[in-house]
């Protein structure tokens, strides 16, 4: 008889996603750093609920999603609209993931 297999958990991280490159690992410690690494006043950073289940947030310019000329982070995009939101996201983004045992949504 087989073992079942361990659960899937999700652990709690937080990213800085780019529209183009690599997801980047960071530690921010609150919004004021999230704007720097943003590179935006703090004045100028929204948030929104991202993901699946809503259970992460997302982090960004404002003044950049009014910018047509500024690239789509298609990466942030997506997982809004798994969230019912089809917006598309414009500069590079945060996103904190709480920590989520995957197994349980089914």
């Amino acid at each position: 008889m087989r073992a079942p297999p361990p659960p899937r958990v999700r652990p709690e991280q937080c990213v800085l996603i780019p529209c183009a490159g690599r997801v980047e690992p960071i530690l921010p410690d609150g919004e004021k750093e999230i704007a720097e690494l943003l590179e935006i006043a703090q004045d100028d950073l929204t948030s929104l609920d991202y993901g699946v289940g809503g259970k992460s947030r997302v982090w960004m310019s404002r003044s950049r999603q009014r910018d047509r000329e500024a690239p789509v982070n298609r990466a942030v995009s997506h997982g809004l609209k798994l969230n019912g939101l089809d917006l598309a996201i414009r500069g590079p983004a945060i996103v904190h993931h709480q920590e989520l045992d995957l197994d349980a949504r089914h």
